[in-house]
């Protein structure tokens, strides 16, 4: 309750935090508006069961836990590289645990725009394999790849022309290529947006965002 308190606090502070980056040194980062990888996000049609699984699921139920809704918001503003906006106002209509304070205050940290926090850079296939190795959760809302076997239903792209058929599994046609390559992305999103955590203004946000908002211990 502490923690939730502290976070609608802060947002009613800097409301702002809705429709840009809390920190205004990113407010230099460029996000170039992608439409087809916001809806293939929106859709869980990216290529990647987990990201995809927990996109259909929050539809559907309107909950995720906290780290399928860390993953998506990383893929869309790391790996697809998009801005915030793009979908914290569509989760905000799916979730029905919706808090403000709380909900755009987590987008800002997901997706490394406090300048405060550890930018973390979520890796939805290894996600999958740490945490559904056995696919259940993947296959129960992505019911294309339900008779895959567990390596298959995490991985589709592994398999080969051979496996097609014996899979009896189109990749590509009975469930979408992967649309961007994570390794490649992961590099591009950590040199743009640890550029600009060096960058002076950052710094000086940095400084104030903690004097603003850090909540001191009790024994001090």
């Amino acid at each position: 309750m502490r923690w939730q308190s502290h976070f609608i606090q802060k947002f009613e502070q800097e409301p702002r935090m809705e429709f840009e980056a809390i920190n205004k040194g990113y407010l230099k980062l460029d996000q170039p508006f992608n439409q087809e990888f916001v809806i293939a996000w929106k859709n869980g049609a990216t290529g990647y069961p987990l990201v995809d699984a927990s996109m259909r699921a929050v539809r559907v139920t309107g909950y995720i836990n906290f780290r399928m809704r860390s993953l998506v918001t990383s893929f869309l503003c790391h790996h697809l590289f998009q801005h915030f906006t793009t979908g914290s106002d569509y989760l905000a209509a799916q979730f029905l645990d919706w808090e403000p304070g709380i909900h755009y205050g987590q987008f800002q940290m997901q997706a490394g725009l406090t300048g405060t926090n550890t930018l973390r850079i979520y890796n939805p296939t290894k996600g999958a394999h740490d945490h559904d190795a056995d696919a259940l959760f993947i296959k129960h809302y992505v019911r294309e790849l339900s008779h895959l076997s567990p390596r298959y239903a995490i991985e589709p792209w592994l398999l080969d022309e051979e496996l097609h058929e014996f899979q009896d599994f189109n990749y590509g046609v009975d469930y979408p290529r992967r649309i961007v390559d994570i390794s490649e992305t992961r590099e591009i999103a950590l040199e743009k947006i640890y550029g600009l955590r060096k960058d002076p203004l950052t710094q000086k946000e940095k400084v104030r965002i903690l004097a603003a908002h850090s909540m001191k211990r009790r024994d001090q």
